[in-house]
């Protein structure tokens, strides 16, 4: 199994998007703050044309690395930066799929869906798979989250601006690692 031997929740919630044209990207290029695996079942065939879903191969290691290096620094996940500058990518690649094709990704990795083009639309059912116990946004009184969040959040004392900068030397370590 993914999760090598620990617990795991799959899709407790499922999400259905429709996308119409626009000329922005769905989403940007950013990885997920908490550990899952994405499941998309494409409701319509997807191209460049329709939000093509876009996948940096081999970045999961790097999202990972980023996202709990914050959450060991108490940083709470919603306040983890995630937007990666297109200079990150080494290996993105573009998923096009018919209509009914599932595609499995862990969501560390960069990704993102790119823009629809007039006339065209998307539908996606997606889900999530995440290992036990879920970091979640909002901590639950008294957990192991909450606690982090309470007593050891780095950036309620030094504020997100610092984080931001923290987050820049790391990627600036991880562009040095690259090469």
């Amino acid at each position: 199994m993914y999760y090598q031997g620990e617990d795991a929740v799959a899709s407790d919630q499922v999400f259905m998007t429709h996308e119409l044209a626009s000329d922005t990207d769905i989403l940007p290029w950013h990885f997920d703050r908490q550990e899952s695996l994405k499941f998309y079942v494409n409701l319509l065939p997807v191209t460049l044309d329709n939000g093509a879903f876009q996948y940096d191969v081999g970045s999961h290691r790097e999202g990972h690395l980023i996202a709990n290096n914050f959450i060991l620094q108490g940083v709470p996940v919603g306040q983890i930066p995630n937007d990666i500058p297109e200079e990150f990518l080494r290996n993105p690649v573009v998923i096009e799929v018919d209509a009914g094709d599932l595609v499995v990704f862990d969501a560390a990795g960069y990704h993102k869906a790119g823009s629809v083009s007039l006339g065209n639309e998307r539908m996606v059912i997606r889900g999530h798979s995440h290992p036990l116990p879920v970091v979640t946004y909002k901590a639950k009184l008294f957990s192991s989250n909450w606690f982090s969040e309470r007593f050891f959040n780095i950036q309620k004392y030094l504020g997100p601006k610092v984080c931001r900068r923290w987050s820049a030397r790391l990627y600036n370590k991880l562009v040095l690692t690259r090469n």
